[in-house]
């Protein structure tokens, strides 16, 4: 249910802690946090510094880390050799704030796009290279067929999870598979990774296509 938990070992601590469970809610792949306060707590004086925020955790994601180039660059070389690729997006995407990349990639490509429930979107459900919601809920047919003939399969913020896998029946061993996540626990994990790539989709996407501008 959450990514970290803390107990509060004393009052005086509070604002220490809070500012923790705000990082770490913040960071990496954003989620839950829990803080536990014991009762005998809330007798006690706070004689501790007055609370104040770090001014880079009001916004999400907090920070934006690239992927290392060399796996950029395997990532591209390989969607360009490919027949049938396709980009898989997640709600990952939506969180980084990667609409626009997202779009312009697949244009720059010429690749279709399908999406998770939560990636829903995140490419204009009217834009020519949207095939859809891909899985086993709320899908289009025409997506499910897509992704499965693929033989690149681009996943970006997206978690490989039970229904947007057809209870992970996706990718199939046949595909080669590109996997962008700001967690990198999301990779191999449920098949392997021709390419990694560890970072912020928003960021490292651009990054990527920088590197197609200038080829």
């Amino acid at each position: 249910v959450t990514k970290w938990t803390a107990c509060l070992p004393e009052t005086n601590s509070v604002a220490e802690m809070t500012n923790r469970a705000v990082q770490m809610a913040m960071t990496g792949r954003p989620g839950p946090v829990y803080v536990e306060i014991p009762f005998d707590l809330f007798w006690k004086e706070y004689t501790g510094p007055a609370y104040q925020a770090d001014p880079n955790l009001v916004q999400l994601p907090a920070f934006r880390s690239t992927a290392d180039m060399a796996s950029v660059l395997e990532a591209i070389k390989a969607l360009k050799k490919a027949k049938k690729p396709m980009l898989v997006v997640g709600g990952g995407a939506w969180l980084s704030g990667a609409k626009a990349e997202v779009t312009e990639l697949a244009e720059k490509l010429d690749i279709p796009v399908a999406t998770s429930l939560s990636g829903k979107g995140i490419l204009d459900e009217n834009h020519p290279l949207s095939v859809g919601v891909m899985g086993s809920l709320g899908s289009n047919p025409v997506a499910n067929a897509m992704v499965m003939e693929a033989d690149v399969v681009f996943a970006i913020g997206y978690k490989f999870s039970q229904n947007s896998t057809f209870y992970w029946k996706f990718p199939t061993a046949e595909q080669k598979v590109i996997h962008l996540d700001v967690d990198d626990s999301e990779f191999g994990k449920t098949c392997a990774l021709a390419v990694g790539l560890l970072g912020d989709a928003k960021a490292t996407l651009r990054l990527m296509l920088d590197e197609l501008k200038e080829e």
